[in-house]
């Protein structure tokens, strides 16, 4: 901290930010490579390849990027607690799980339609969360959210209705089935 907290300082950023940049930063170190002490341990337990382990762990713990960097956008996240707060959490939550969803789940049978979805979703995200304009982030949210809400009732209901959903996750290909289970393929 000692060393971050000053060249922030001198650029005028809030010392709660700074704090909870820092936070997030020693929580990531455990997540990150070259050095992921988690994925390593969880890639032998599992016997699996370290590096789709640490890919995997990456994509399940993404919300401690956007976190990160919302403090800095949104500094009202941790500088005025109470319902100043709310309106730049809901930014930073939808902008969250927008990201989750253009990194995990599929929007189209079309390999390239499904693609181009979920970077254009992501884009999206990404501008709720780092536009500082309130307005502008606000019409991002409204997207990615009804991109998740198509995602809900329509593809959703295909996977519960049977039909399997291929996931590609290293070497084997497992399907997901409507039962929550996985199989290999």
């Amino acid at each position: 901290m000692i060393v971050i907290a000053p060249p922030f300082m001198h650029a005028g950023i809030n010392p709660w930010v700074i704090h909870f940049f820092a936070f997030f930063i020693g929580v990531f170190g455990e997540l990150t490579p070259p050095t992921s002490i988690t994925a390593a341990i969880t890639s032998k337990i599992a016997n699996t390849s370290f590096y789709v382990t640490l890919y995997r762990s990456v994509q399940i713990c993404v919300s401690l990027f956007t976190l990160m960097a919302g403090v800095f956008v949104h500094p009202e996240l941790v500088v005025k607690p109470g319902l100043e707060q709310l309106g730049a959490a809901l930014l930073v939550g939808t902008a969250t799980v927008g990201i989750s969803f253009s990194l995990q789940t599929t929007f189209a049978d079309n390999n390239l339609l499904d693609r181009c979805v979920r970077i254009v979703l992501a884009a999206m995200a990404l501008v709720a969360l780092l536009n500082p304009n309130d307005t502008i982030a606000t019409a991002g949210a409204v997207l990615v959210a009804a991109a998740v809400a198509y995602w809900l009732v329509w593809r959703r209901g295909k996977l519960e209705a049977g039909e399997p959903e291929v996931v590609v996750l290293g070497s084997p290909t497992l399907a997901r089935t409507a039962a929550g289970g996985a199989r290999i393929l």
